[in-house]
């Protein structure tokens, strides 16, 4: 600690200036040292770390290297105003007594800078020398298991809360949902929530995000109504961030449209968190009109925004502004990352733009030295592929860094499935089904290829293979949301209230389109029966189901919005087309892939996709 330098803190009444320590009091007895509660006082008005340094040398020479409560004041500032926890624990350890508090605060530096396992290292050593936790080193501790992913010492600590009588404290039980939900235990997680004896604002959002970032959208939804309904305070602006995701997963726009209008009326502010969340959940509810416009509006945009709207042009096969977006993102001086250029060169590759998607993958390294990872090759092999160049796509592989993984051998895969190459097939699916084991969807697509040949002995052994290794094909399903109310159908399901008159729908339809011409396409039934049953199989996609339905209950010549969890076939995808025409209304059906917005008989993806 270097000593005789001056240095500048602001002056107060009573105190004088001195040299190397700042400023003392005037005492008229010709002592310049504070006690310990004006020593606190004097690091509370330090400004940068000199002074910090100066001030901690007066104390330290004043006799108070040992005071638990200065050394914790010390603590808070070094961990403010450096970038490590290094001077901070250089004073717990100089520090000769400690408490509970003190270990505190340690924990609490160590978790603010991320260093999650000396948190964890802090919280034992603590309990090796017989400290207790309390409600303060519980919520950070857990907070530093969720960042770890540490599921089985989140238990033991939520273990020691209860030894430690803190099962009931607010607190303690957020960061307990918080870690649960972090770690995918979100049967835990809510077992919290529901034995809290009171909760806040913090509870609500912490179960909300989980069941969000755990791909529960419907059990968020649920329990945000359940909020609205018997929650008295109210929901913030976290709340909205937390449940947006939800509500863009099941395309619930009227939800979306009423958490926006909340915000507006509660004079929430829209920053750059809630404006994201907000474009995100248009982008993805197909109001790209409405994502641009609460873009254009945002004061601050950081990537996440513009990545937000330039993803959602590109699912909607909207290229051409995907790529203008990203012009003006360049133009506005914000640094692309590695999600930009996926959604980037994603766009090219959905809009055959192989030249464009050639461009930015150069660019990618040479003018914003990002190193391309597996999922940007994967879409320069889905641009490739699908135009056909499987030489170059083949060449793109051969040339990766790295050894390719399963989305690039699937994208080829995909591309082997539009230009009904068999042999290239086989190759891509022995990769693909060898790198990704358990994903039913690989399964699926190589059935399909083979199907639309008709090698049917060849789809029964991919079926076989499915059954061997226990992995099962996901059933389809759809959503669709009518006044505020999100109904979600299966392939023939008969379930919903409604499904006399559904059916009733749909036979009228497949009437008056075989009067159009239409002529089912049954390429993608997996089992080789007559073609007529395969006929009547993907008649009853659940895609058609949510049409029929929002068809009669919908409001007349309004949109009808569907959201399936897998991907549109040919056969439903021609029949959406035409249904758009006969009705004269507009279809927009979000498939795990991408949005389809049909009308007039035609699609956005220009069936290409």
């Amino acid at each position: 600690m270097a000593f005789g330098v001056s240095i500048r803190l602001p002056i107060k009444h009573g105190f004088v200036r001195g040299r190397a320590f700042g400023y003392f009091p005037d005492r008229g007895n010709g002592s310049s040292f504070l006690d310990s509660y004006e020593y606190s006082q004097l690091l509370q008005s330090c400004r940068d770390i000199e002074s910090l340094k100066a001030v901690h040398a007066q104390v330290v020479t004043a006799g108070y290297q040992s005071n638990m409560y200065l050394a914790a004041k010390l603590i808070e500032i070094y961990r403010d105003f450096s970038g490590s926890m290094e001077d901070g624990r250089k004073v717990f350890n100089n520090t000769t007594e400690r408490d509970s508090q003190l270990y505190n605060v340690l924990i609490r530096g160590y978790t603010t800078h991320g260093s999650y396992m000396e948190a964890i290292r802090a919280y034992d050593e603590m309990q090796m020398q017989g400290l207790k936790p309390n409600h303060f080193s519980f919520p950070f501790v857990l907070k530093a298991c969720s960042a770890m992913g540490d599921l089985e010492k989140g238990k033991e600590i939520h273990r020691d809360s209860m030894m430690a009588g803190m099962n009931g404290h607010t607190y303690v039980c957020n960061g307990l949902i918080a870690m649960y939900a972090r770690c995918g235990d979100l049967t835990n997680a809510r077992q919290v929530f529901d034995e809290m004896p009171e909760r806040d604002v913090i509870s609500w959002n912490s179960m909300i995000a989980g069941y969000c970032q755990n791909d529960h959208p419907k059990e968020a939804l649920e329990l945000f109504h359940g909020m609205l309904l018997g929650f008295r305070e109210g929901l913030d602006g976290v709340t909205l961030v937390a449940i947006l995701p939800s509500l863009s997963q099941l395309s619930a726009l009227g939800h979306g449209r009423w958490a926006h209008c909340y915000a507006i009326k509660n004079g929430f502010v829209v920053d750059v968190v809630l404006g994201t969340a907000l474009v995100n959940m248009y982008a993805k509810c197909g109001r790209l009109s409405v994502a641009r416009l609460v873009f254009d509006r945002m004061a601050q945009r950081n990537v996440f925004s513009w990545n937000a709207l330039i993803g959602g042009y590109g699912v909607y096969g909207l290229a051409s502004d995907a790529l203008g977006t990203f012009s003006l993102m360049l133009k506005a001086n914000i640094s692309p990352d590695a999600i930009t250029f996926v959604y980037v060169l994603s766009a090219c590759a959905h809009a055959g733009l192989v030249d464009d998607a050639r461009q930015w993958f150069r660019a990618m390294r040479d003018d914003h030295s990002l190193e391309p990872s597996g999922e940007h090759y994967a879409c320069m092999v889905d641009a490739l592929g699908r135009a056909g160049l499987f030489d170059e796509a083949m060449s793109i592989i051969n040339s990766m860094p790295f050894e390719p993984g399963a989305d690039v051998w699937g994208s080829l895969l995909g591309a082997c499935r539009i230009h009904k190459d068999v042999s290239l097939a086989e190759i891509a699916a022995e990769r693909v089904l060898m790198l990704d084991p358990l994903n039913a969807g690989r399964y699926v697509l190589v059935a399909n290829i083979y199907a639309a040949s008709g090698m049917w002995d060849e789809v029964a052994r991919v079926r076989t293979l499915m059954k061997e290794r226990g992995v099962r094909k996901p059933l389809g399903s759809s959503s669709i949301e009518v006044r505020h109310r999100v109904h979600t159908f299966g392939a023939r399901d008969e379930s919903h209230p409604f499904s006399n008159k559904i059916y009733e729908k749909l036979t009228w339809l497949e009437g008056e389109l075989r009067g159009m011409g239409y002529e089912p396409d049954v390429n993608s039934v997996l089992h080789d029966v007559g073609e007529e049953e395969k006929g009547e199989m993907v008649a009853r996609h659940s895609e058609r189901l949510a049409i029929a339905f929002g068809l009669i209950y919908a409001s007349p010549g309004s949109t009808i919005r569907v959201t399936k969890n897998l991907r549109v076939c040919v056969d439903c995808h021609s029949v959406t087309k035409m249904i758009s025409k006969l009705v004269g209304r507009e279809i927009v059906v979000r498939d795990s892939n991408r949005f389809h917005h049909f009308k007039g008989g035609a699609c956005s993806c220009g069936d290409y996709w």
